[in-house]
């Protein structure tokens, strides 16, 4: 039997990035294609050179406007300036929202609060919205270890909460394994700026679940109910608890602190017996007037 040959070390590591995915080139192969049936099409339709005409016509207008605008806005004042600036950022960062496929993904998350107050007047509301930043909130993340367990948090599909999910996408089975929360700390984002991570107030481990013998390609089942799903935060009245349990894993939201939306750390640990502990840490966002948990991972 002959010798597989090897490729040359430059090439093996170029197809060894995590850049390299020959997907998105063929991807990107189909939508040069399609571009090019559309031309040949309008060619043979005789149509092309019309297309060609309005679009010249279309940039050249465009064009025009752009250089009339730029005229306008040189003969304004700094103050102005600054002012039509914050007002085109504004509108742009609304449509952004509006458009944006990302939305769907909660990439974007607009927190909107509605306060109502009295007066002699008569009653009011007020709203305030806040904008954030489209980074890292999801709704829901997969989180693999390096033994190829995955921990799938989401929502609760009907009751108010956070589920863990696993899956063993190992070839080998997994015996022995529980899921805990070592620790759970609050954030106080009253102050502007970055939220500062309050001290611990004496949140104690608490085990998630306890898991039957996972076999390799399943999801893993608790020992005691045999179901597939864990509860990571539940609800409970005004007040959110980590697992199953009743008043054993309160999480303690400062009474003093009145923000809309409370901002949590967990250290969620996954025990094998044997194994070193798979440790991770999420920032859990929960919004007590619509109900809404966003997710992110720390690194």
């Amino acid at each position: 039997m002959q010798a597989r040959p090897r490729l040359h070390p430059i090439l093996s590591n170029i197809s060894n990035m995590p850049a390299f995915r020959p997907r998105k080139i063929t991807r990107l192969w189909a939508f040069v294609r399609q571009v090019l049936s559309v031309r040949g099409l309008l060619q043979w339709t005789g149509w092309w050179d019309q297309v060609i005409g309005l679009w010249r016509t279309l940039m050249t207008a465009i064009g025009t406007c752009a250089l009339v605008i730029w005229g306008y806005v040189a003969t304004l004042r700094g103050p102005e300036i600054v002012v039509l600036g914050l007002c085109s950022w504004a509108i742009s960062l609304i449509i952004w929202g509006k458009l944006s496929p990302r939305t769907r993904n909660n990439n974007f998350h607009v927190q909107s609060v509605i306060s109502d107050h009295r007066g002699i007047g008569g009653r009011f509301s007020k709203l305030l919205t806040r904008l954030r930043r489209p980074a890292t909130r999801h709704r829901e993340i997969r989180i693999t270890s390096t033994i190829g367990v995955e921990c799938h948090i989401r929502k609760h599909p009907s009751q108010d909460g956070l589920i863990a999910v696993l899956t063993n996408h190992n070839t080998a089975n997994i015996c022995r394994c529980r899921l805990w929360v070592r620790e759970a700390r609050s954030f106080d984002a009253r102050k502007g700026g970055k939220p500062e991570l309050r001290d611990d107030f004496g949140f104690q481990p608490n085990r998630i679940a306890a898991y039957q013998p996972i076999l390799a390609g399943t999801v893993a089942k608790q020992v005691a109910t045999g179901h597939e799903s864990a509860w990571l935060i539940r609800v409970n009245g005004p007040r959110l608890e980590v697992g199953n349990t009743t008043n054993q894993g309160i999480l303690q939201w400062p009474s003093t602190d009145s923000s809309p939306e409370q901002l949590w750390r967990l250290d969620v640990s996954f025990e094998v017996e044997g194994l070193d502990p798979w440790a991770f840490r999420i920032r859990v966002a929960y919004i007590a007037e619509s109900g809404d948990f966003y997710l992110e991972l720390e690194p």
